[in-house]
């Protein structure tokens, strides 16, 4: 899936969440996150801090590819 804004990324964190039959506390617990912030991340909230996103994405054993756009820049 392309992640072209916060509300992509919050249905990739959930897509991800329920595919490993995970709560959402049970991902925060995963990745040192507190529910809330799931819950704001999932429902698209534009102001997530980025770290928290990476920490979010390795628990769920996703990660970021950029090759494309580094390409495209190129």
């Amino acid at each position: 899936m392309r992640v072209t804004d916060a509300s992509d990324l919050g249905r990739v964190l959930r897509s991800a969440r329920q595919a490993k039959g995970w709560s959402q506390q049970r991902l925060a617990d995963a990745a040192g996150l507190s529910r809330d912030w799931v819950v704001r991340a999932e429902s698209g909230s534009g102001r997530l801090e980025v770290q928290l996103v990476l920490k979010a994405l390795r628990a769920l054993d996703l990660s970021i590819d950029v090759a494309e756009a580094m390409q495209d820049a190129g």
